[in-house]
């Protein structure tokens, strides 16, 4: 018990400093929205494109926990939208409502918790759901816009669900860094320095833009 609770404070520890920074306005009005623009433009896409450049993909084909994690998603996420839908809401927020409650934070909170708790060895499970997230972000994404968008046509809905999936850091990186590791090479060592700067970053500051949201 006494190493679950030291692995968790210093999580929540960072997440109070947010929280009493954004009350108090030491870092400013706009500094919550432009932490987050950091961490999810530039630090844990380095961490997740770091970590995939280094490993292969068999280390996250865990088929078991693949299934296990998708199905309880996709349960939930069926669950709120019928019965929002039950109550009267239209498709695009009975789908918002059933993302809302079956996406999980992976990247601002399970990829440091795993980090912290197991180690860099330790982030695959949290990698591992980042993309299963992604496949229920891309599901919540159709059905909200066949809501919002029902006059487009359905090759537009899709073309739309695919673009923003494609220009997504959190997606890109860690696929861009598959296909790295894929080619055998090594990163200029300048390069990699830099990466792994902006990937220490990732934690501290996604934490702190928890707070500083909260």
């Amino acid at each position: 018990m006494l190493y679950v609770f030291n692995v968790v404070l210093p999580v929540f520890l960072l997440i109070f400093i947010g929280y009493i920074c954004g009350r108090t306005g030491k870092l400013g009005e706009s500094a919550s929205i432009e932490l987050n623009r950091f961490v999810v433009w530039l630090a844990l896409p380095a961490q997740l494109f770091s970590y995939a450049a280094n490993t292969g993909w068999e280390t996250l084909w865990q088929q078991g926990f693949i299934v296990a994690f998708l199905l309880s998603c996709l349960i939930v996420f069926a669950l709120v939208l019928i019965v929002s839908l039950w109550k009267g809401r239209d498709l695009a927020a009975a789908s918002f409502n059933g993302l809302s409650a079956s996406y999980s934070n992976t990247g601002y909170m399970g990829l440091p918790l795993c980090a912290l708790a197991l180690g860099e060895d330790g982030l695959a499970p949290a990698i591992i759901s980042t993309f299963i997230v992604f496949v229920m972000f891309a599901l919540a994404t159709v059905l909200i816009e066949i809501g919002l968008l029902s006059h487009k046509r359905n090759h537009e809905i899709f073309l739309s669900v695919v673009k923003s999936l494609c220009t997504n850091p959190l997606l890109v990186a860690p696929v861009a860094g598959f296909v790295w590791a894929s080619t055998g090479f090594s990163l200029y060592e300048p390069i990699a320095k830099a990466i792994s700067f902006l990937a220490a970053a990732s934690t501290p500051c996604a934490l702190v833009s928890i707070g500083l949201f909260l």
